[in-house]
């Protein structure tokens, strides 16, 4: 057995004493890292200005504010769809539950704007990520989706399944973070993302080819 030390320096051949193959194994002095900063976004004035659709809001992070009631989450979750700025939402360790996940789904139905969800540790049911996984396909315009760590550690094979079906019919979805226990739902949707990376990489070449020919096309006539 080796700690970490031990294993680096047993790599490098440092030589150090009591650290190497030879050595005695022993514990590292564990490191002290200072507190996390609380989350100290402003609940009802960044609903507000979701509501306003504040051109300045283009990210909006309420992860680990643990006290965002129910009706504060619906408030913000009715209020996207109108919103044509915000692009990355972090909701991350925030007590969703079904019931408002639910009504997180009906939005990303409607919002042409988002980009990024991020739900990670909460406590939405397989049922509810099912339900995400598929409001996702309706606008086709999110590229990244993160609702791991949630109540159910383990989706069960008939769910991964579900979601892999979803997923491999969503042609806009680049990452996707989900724990996926089985190797055949894990493989699937790696497949499919990396194409769908593949296809957004050449789009955006493409673009740039075309409107660089426009620019030539645009300064050869009025030269």
């Amino acid at each position: 057995m080796m700690n970490q030390d031990q294993y680096h320096a047993s790599l490098l051949d440092k030589g150090q004493v009591g650290l190497g193959w030879g050595g005695i194994t022993k514990a590292s002095q564990p490191k002290v890292y200072p507190p996390e900063e609380p989350n100290r976004t402003d609940v009802e004035e960044s609903i507000k200005r979701v509501q306003d659709d504040d051109s300045k809001l283009i990210e909006l992070n309420w992860n680990n504010i643990n006290n965002v009631s129910d009706e504060k989450l619906e408030q913000l979750f009715q209020a996207l769809p109108d919103n044509t700025h915000l692009e990355v939402l972090s909701l991350a360790n925030t007590g969703l539950t079904d019931k408002t996940a639910f009504k997180l789904a009906e939005a990303l139905e409607k919002s042409a704007t988002l980009r990024v969800i991020n739900l990670e540790t909460n406590k939405i049911s397989a049922v509810g990520i099912v339900r995400l996984v598929k409001s996702l396909l309706v606008q086709r315009v999110i590229e990244e989706f993160r609702a791991s760590n949630q109540r159910s550690s383990v989706l069960g094979n008939k769910t991964e399944m579900e979601i892999t079906k979803l997923v491999e019919a969503n042609p806009t979805l680049l990452r996707l973070g989900l724990h996926l226990e089985y190797n055949d739902a894990r493989h699937r949707i790696a497949t499919h993302l990396q194409r769908n990376i593949d296809r957004s990489k050449l789009t955006r070449v493409l673009s740039l080819q075309i409107e660089m020919f426009k620019s030539f096309i645009f300064s050869f006539f009025f030269i």
